[in-house]
């Protein structure tokens, strides 16, 4: 629970999971009952199936059913698998991807990171494992030249966009 958030009894999880299962948003419910979403999704997985087991069982299957939501848009899912042809067949770098989708260098960083691992999970006629790891070698092996370089490359983007104060 984070310092500001304030203590949800449980009547205030029980309407807040009967909101999300109406269709509103983790975040958007969690602004109606001033916390955080991620003490909502605390609550939710831990309080709620004390409350309510039945309801907790739908919100968790909610859920599960809403994690992947990113890579089942068409756009998305194409840009995935362009970065994953650029970044490893043409060797091009992650902010030059980024470049060329117009995204942040975070988007495309877990484009590569996380979201083709998703992709793997649902698609895994689509997306192989070996494409999994071979980002995932190629990400470690960029990591530890740029660190042996004293590349700050990743300190100066932090700074640009006002997430690093030093």
């Amino acid at each position: 629970m984070l310092l500001n958030d304030r203590k949800l009894d449980d009547r205030d999880i029980k309407k807040a999971a009967l909101l999300y299962l109406d269709g509103n948003s983790l975040r958007g419910v969690a602004k109606a009952f001033n916390v955080s979403h991620v003490t909502l999704l605390t609550y939710f997985k831990t309080v709620l199936s004390s409350i309510d087991p039945l309801l907790s069982n739908e919100v968790e299957a909610a859920l599960s059913d809403n994690a992947p939501m990113s890579i089942k848009k068409e756009e998305v899912v194409d840009r995935i698998l362009k970065s994953y042809h650029m970044y490893v067949n043409k060797h091009l770098s992650i902010r030059e991807i980024s470049e060329f989708f117009n995204v942040s260098f975070y988007t495309t960083y877990r484009d590569l990171e996380r979201r083709l691992y998703l992709m793997y999970e649902a698609y895994p006629e689509f997306v192989t494992k070996e494409m999994v790891n071979t980002v995932k070698d190629l990400m470690k092996a960029h990591h530890l030249s740029n660190l042996n370089r004293g590349n700050d490359a990743y300190l100066d983007e932090k700074r640009e966009h006002g997430r690093f104060a030093g």
